[in-house]
């Protein structure tokens, strides 16, 4: 019986933890300004990008960083760079993970205007949620601060499309925030693995003190 209470709280502790660290900031900063960039890897929690590169705004006209020296960019390659959340299974193609919220400080070169569509690419592949305008016409945005909720938790990823001509040259994003929600296969490795620790503990102690916790 205490060796079950042991485990319970074993578990109800590490959910605890994972619950907690699970929001992180990407700040682009710990990258080489010019490169190409393609994940930020955290685990089941990793971000994916396409079509992005992280350039060095200091000394910009436009788009002046919200922290540090680097903010993320269109790399000039494909139309519609996207950032993905979490893994897609081999097995049924889903999300493994997902987001409940993502928010940036986003800057536009004058009259440039982008469009940002989220999706839940749980229903079927690019399935929209919404989209949001990034930009004006005959203004500029500096670090404007845009944060995407979802009730349900259920965003996979987001493109960036051009409305006005060549905008995806014009825009970029810095401190990019994510709030991942445990998916059940997620918690469910998460409780095999505790047991499994559990195990090596119990097997461990000497023969004498199997029956102790």
């Amino acid at each position: 019986m205490c060796k079950c209470i042991r485990l319970v709280l074993m578990l109800a502790v590490a959910l605890a933890c994972h619950s907690a660290a699970q929001a992180f900031t990407i700040t682009f900063d710990d990258n080489q300004a010019g490169s190409v960039i393609y994940s930020y890897d955290r685990g089941i929690d990793t971000v994916f990008f396409y079509s992005f590169s992280v350039l060095s705004h200091a000394g910009s006209t436009w788009g002046p960083p919200h922290s540090g020296a680097n903010v993320l960019g269109w790399s000039g390659d494909g139309d519609r760079p996207a950032i993905g959340f979490g893994y897609i299974s081999p097995v049924t193609g889903r999300p493994l993970t997902s987001v409940e919220s993502f928010g940036a400080y986003f800057s536009t070169a004058p009259g440039a205007v982008v469009t940002m569509t989220v999706y839940n690419d749980a229903v079927k592949y690019h399935s929209p949620i919404g989209s949001i305008q990034i930009g004006g016409t005959g203004e500029s945005w500096d670090n404007r601060y845009i944060e995407v909720d979802s009730p349900t938790g259920k965003i996979n990823s987001v493109g960036f499309e051009a409305v006005s001509s060549g905008a995806l040259s014009g825009f970029c994003l810095d401190d990019l925030s994510v709030t991942p929600v445990p998916e059940p296969s997620s918690l469910a490795t998460l409780i095999c693995g505790l047991v499994g620790v559990g195990g090596v503990v119990v097997r461990r102690r000497p023969w004498g003190e199997q029956g102790r916790v």
